[in-house]
């Protein structure tokens, strides 16, 4: 009897190899290889490197751009942003939606995690959120001065302390991950396997401080904005 299973896996590997679609669906080039170790240190601190000197690249732009916008804008903003977070109630929608909006640069990063294309854009996602993050604050101080210190605190020191350590745990691991997938699809080779138990470990613990982040900002923040709010 003809014995197919050769001819089959051939046929695949080809496939998985030239077909677009694998370079947003890693795992299929990736799991053609088998078992092997976690990624190189190596590639881990580049990433590292590259995420966070973009995010600060970002972060000064966000700065500078801040001090362009307008006193009357940032103004009506503020005042709106108050008003809505002043007295809301707590509302178990508010939580979904407030989590959802504190990760969706996590989802981002982590659906990239599976694509050749992660390697340029989740640097470009980690200086997008640096950029938005350091404008907001920075356009709070500029209009406040020192007592927009302790509102900006207030807004987003929480919500920044949690959830910008995850992006970059999230960002460091997408980017090897994405490495490797680039450097498989292109036959040059991937080494190491990204998606083991720690990968996933980390992905979860983050979802976990993720949470409790979308928690504290729906139950205890806008009440802290209210009290400083009134001191302003």
């Amino acid at each position: 009897m003809l014995n197919i299973r050769p001819f089959a896996f051939n046929f695949y590997c080809h496939l998985s190899q030239t077909c677009p679609i694998s370079y947003w669906y890693g795992v299929i080039t990736v799991y053609k290889r088998g078992p092997a170790a976690r990624p190189d240190a190596g590639t881990e601190y580049f990433g590292l490197i590259v995420c966070g000197a973009l995010f600060i690249c970002g972060g000064i732009i966000g700065i500078t751009a801040a001090g362009f916008t307008g006193g009357a804008g940032i103004s009506d903003y503020l005042t709106e942003f108050l008003v809505l977070t002043g007295g809301t109630p707590v509302r178990l929608s508010g939580f979904f939606s407030t989590l959802f909006n504190d990760s969706i640069y996590h989802l981002a990063v982590i659906f990239l995690g599976f694509s050749a294309f992660g390697v340029f854009l989740v640097p470009a996602l980690a200086a997008v959120r640096g950029f938005f993050l350091c404008f907001s604050i920075s356009a709070i101080v500029r209009h406040f001065g020192g007592d927009g210190v302790l509102l900006a605190l207030a807004i987003f020191g929480a919500g920044a302390l949690m959830s910008v350590p995850c992006l970059f745990v999230l960002s460091v691991q997408s980017f090897s991950s994405s490495l490797y997938v680039l450097k498989s699809v292109t036959a040059k080779g991937g080494t190491t396997q990204p998606y083991r138990g720690g990968y996933f470990r980390r992905v979860a613990i983050c979802a976990a401080v993720l949470m409790i982040s979308a928690l504290i900002d729906t139950l205890f923040i806008p009440r802290l904005i209210g009290i400083v709010a009134g001191r302003i």
